[in-house]
């Protein structure tokens, strides 16, 4: 009886490996050699296959080529060469099929990104939602990250990369609506879990935290919101996207109905603010929450000082270069907003409460403070805020009182502008400090 050769297993999805009879193997000496790019193209591609021109034009992008012919058996030289010097078997790996290239069935290799589709293909030819579920469920579990991600400068990558992922979040979208009509909480968080790490920016977050508020696991979700907050307004420069605005009044009227967990959320946004070294119990330290706590502290605040007939401030620092225009250098921006906090924490008393609105923005609320009295306490922030940036560091306020400014705010927060846009700069003027 032949024996069957053994199969090379090819991973592409965040990340790229080769591994042949267990062992990880490298081919060449670059992380990413052309000859190599060929082979990835030709196992992405799997049975369509693709012909010479495209391949070349994919390597090769804007560069001409002289002799494209002498350049692509170069390359299938270099290739097999390789190949055969690292270990794995003696093939061709690529050959001629119809006008178009593909791999060699002489070489078993077994590639994530082909599984991946047909897994897919798989669970769609399922009618049933039950037999379809396993299908998708294997690919999702299959899918490890973006496409390749040492090589998304090339354009056949990021083209690719763009299928992939649109298949991917058709997946999830489809498995997170299987577990919720199913009250299957558990496996919805380990879906939405995985996918909010692959991809950040889509608000998988959002689906992780409902998963975790109906497993009543209130604390968990805060948690995610806390940290996909963070990420918002760090990362990203935004408020929060409404869909994780959502997810957190779900969970806040959850909360509402279980009173046996209110300090174990109050311990929670505690050490949330611990994670930006603000020092919460320092009795001169003002209070730092992410935003929408923010929200919940200002209704608070203004309604116990409206029946106290005192008043509350809210001042919005922007940061600025000297000539008073909001800050572009993104290094410097990340550099600066975490001073900035630093800053308020210090310079402001423990009865003021503040937020980042983005990196380049922050919301200070100050109770029974007057108009007046917003220009010394700029001043402050700006001391501490030289103290522990430099003196070229700058910002301009706008101070006014809390629910006029407030609602302004919250309107921009719903419609989802960028932070740090003219229009809330320009309410009552700016001043620069």
């Amino acid at each position: 009886m032949t024996e069957q050769p053994a199969v090379i297993e090819i991973q592409m999805l965040g990340g790229f490996s080769l591994r042949y009879n267990g062992e990880r193997v490298t081919v060449g000496r670059n992380s990413a050699p052309r000859f190599m790019q060929l082979l990835q193209l030709i196992w992405v591609k799997g049975e369509e296959g693709i012909s010479r021109d495209k391949l070349m034009d994919s390597l090769y992008e804007d560069n001409g080529l002289a002799n494209q012919n002498n350049s692509f058996n170069n390359l299938i030289y270099q290739m097999r060469k390789q190949m055969r010097a690292a270990g794995l078997p003696d093939a061709d790996y690529i050959v001629k099929k119809g006008g178009l290239f593909v791999q060699d069935p002489n070489a078993p290799v077994r590639v994530d990104v082909q599984e991946f589709r047909e897994l897919l293909k798989q669970g769609d030819a399922e009618i049933e939602a039950d037999r379809r579920y396993p299908y998708y469920r294997k690919a999702a579990l299959l899918y490890a990250g973006t496409l390749l991600p040492g090589l998304t400068k090339s354009l056949w990558v990021i083209s690719e990369s763009i299928e992939l992922k649109n298949l991917y979040t058709r997946c999830v979208r489809w498995l997170c609506e299987y577990c919720r009509r199913r009250d299957n909480f558990s496996e919805l968080r380990s879906i939405a879990a995985s996918a909010a790490v692959i991809y950040p920016d889509d608000d998988w977050q959002a689906v992780h935290m409902e998963a975790l508020t109906g497993l009543g696991r209130y604390r968990d979700a805060y948690k995610v919101y806390t940290q996909a907050s963070h990420h918002y307004t760090d990362d990203l420069q935004l408020p929060p996207s409404e869909k994780l605005t959502e997810a957190y009044r779900v969970l806040s009227e959850k909360m509402n109905h279980e009173a046996g967990n209110v300090q174990t959320l109050r311990e929670e946004i505690r050490r949330d603010g611990e994670k930006y070294r603000l020092q919460l119990n320092d009795i001169n330290g003002a209070y730092y929450c992410p935003y929408l706590s923010f929200l919940d502290v200002y209704r608070i605040l203004c309604w116990n000082m409206e029946r106290m007939g005192r008043p509350v401030m809210l001042m919005v620092c922007t940061l600025t270069d000297r000539e008073g225009n909001v800050l572009q250098n993104e290094e410097k921006i990340k550099r600066v907003s975490d001073s900035m906090r630093k800053a308020l924490h210090k310079s402001l008393r423990r009865g003021d409460a503040f937020t980042s609105y983005s990196n380049l923005q922050s919301l200070v609320l100050l109770a029974g403070a007057h108009q007046e009295d917003c220009h010394t306490i700029a001043m402050r922030i700006r001391r501490e805020l030289r103290e522990i940036a430099g003196q070229n560091t700058y910002f301009r306020y706008t101070a006014s009182a809390a629910e006029e400014l407030m609602k302004k705010i919250e309107i921009e927060h719903e419609i989802g502008k960028r932070a740090g846009s003219d229009e809330m700069d320009n309410v009552d003027g700016g001043i620069t400090a």
